[in-house]
């Protein structure tokens, strides 16, 4: 080399490698599947709930409440043919005052606990019953006090229930049994016997 000759710095231009266009188009491309790869990811997660993460519901067992009526006994009117269940400390009774003539009885007088006295009067002889003869009977504001009435049905048989117009107001139900009336009285009118002696008429069942 010849003294005092000037030499020039190299040039980076000339010194990093050539790219091909078609190479810069194959990267672009893999760059572009990439990112889009990533948003979609980014997005689907967002919209589809994380079920590991959300707290599970607490099973909770439901134990369900005891049926009034489960321990008491069952119990039967001969003469009535009705069976029906009813609490073991109810004193029970019945008799035929004369031929088709039925009465019968539940009664509780402990001393210290409520009055009840629950009594059943069935005459199958006479005239039968017509449905007018039960809207007569239901609507007379002479016998049942007016409002207390309702349409009921003991085991298949059709009447009503309400509250007899007399001294006592006694809770009364009355239904049409093969043409005749069942007469259900309820001496003592309490909330308390009122609830007993559904409950119990709800368990009648009659045998003919």
């Amino acid at each position: 080399m010849q003294t005092g000759q000037f030499v020039s710095p190299p040039n980076p231009a000339n010194t990093s490698k050539k790219f091909s266009p078609a190479l810069i188009v194959v990267a672009a491309v893999v760059l572009l599947a990439g990112l889009g790869y990533f948003g979609y990811q980014y997005i689907f997660a967002k919209q589809t709930p994380d079920s590991d993460n959300k707290p599970q519901p607490t099973l909770v067992a439901v134990i369900p409440a005891p049926e009034p009526t489960a321990n008491w006994t069952e119990r039967k009117f001969e003469n009535l043919k009705l069976t029906f269940k009813a609490p073991s400390d109810l004193a029970i009774g019945e008799s035929e005052l004369e031929p088709n003539q039925f009465t019968g009885y539940l009664q509780n007088d402990k001393i210290g606990e409520e009055f009840f006295l629950m009594d059943f009067v069935y005459q199958k002889s006479g005239k039968k019953v017509s449905q007018s003869d039960i809207q007569t009977f239901k609507n007379d504001p002479r016998l049942i006090i007016p409002g207390t009435a309702r349409d009921i049905s003991l085991d298949g048989y059709v009447g009503f229930a309400g509250q007899v117009n007399d001294r006592k107001s006694k809770f009364i139900t009355a239904v049409v049994k093969d043409g005749y009336w069942l007469l259900i009285y309820i001496t003592e009118p309490t909330q308390t016997n009122k609830e007993l002696s559904d409950q119990i008429m709800s368990t009648f069942k009659f045998l003919d």
